[in-house]
């Protein structure tokens, strides 16, 4: 009888929440996570660390069965904001659309501003890039825009959510 494959979850290529992988446990034995060798292709990749152990125990449930090795495409869902790059790219669209309009707010109000409308919540967002550069030195303006991203993040996990019938709590 052939031995069940064995798989393993690691991060691949990076090291932020959807940067899971899951590999045949053969090809990164004696490797670390984070696996930084692009030369190494896992079986799915992109995933959150419960979707990789998921993923992992499923191709082990299958037992024996050979498993195609294939890439696994994140769903997206179809509203889901893009990343945005720079506080221009915010306020531009912002200006155009209320979904950017409603993330500038929110972001600013996380980043301790007040928020009573979008030019207010864009300057609280330009003063903290400022404020970042001036006491830490670091590129103020990707240190905000990692906050506004990352509300861009969780309007999309509460989007898919809210699909899957997934209830609070």
């Amino acid at each position: 009888m052939a031995a069940k494959p064995k798989f393993r979850a690691a991060k691949f290529m990076g090291d932020d929440p959807y940067t899971w992988a899951v590999f045949h446990a053969a090809d990164i034995k004696g490797l670390r996570s984070p696996i930084l060798d692009d030369r190494i292709k896992p079986i799915v990749d992109g995933c959150s660390k419960r979707e990789a152990d998921d993923y992992k125990r499923r191709f082990e449930a299958e037992g024996a069965q050979p498993i195609q090795k294939q890439q696994v495409k994140l769903f997206v869902p179809p509203n889901v904001l893009p990343e945005l790059k720079s506080i221009m790219d915010l306020e531009n669209n912002a200006y155009k659309h209320e979904r950017y309009k409603r993330l500038a707010i929110i972001a600013a109000e996380n980043l301790g501003g007040p928020c009573n409308d979008l030019k207010e919540a864009l300057r609280t967002i330009r003063n903290n890039a400022m404020e970042v550069e001036v006491e830490t030195g670091e590129d103020g303006e990707s240190t905000v825009m990692d906050e506004v991203n990352f509300v861009r993040d969780i309007e999309a996990d509460e989007f898919v959510k809210q699909q899957l019938g997934v209830k609070h709590g």
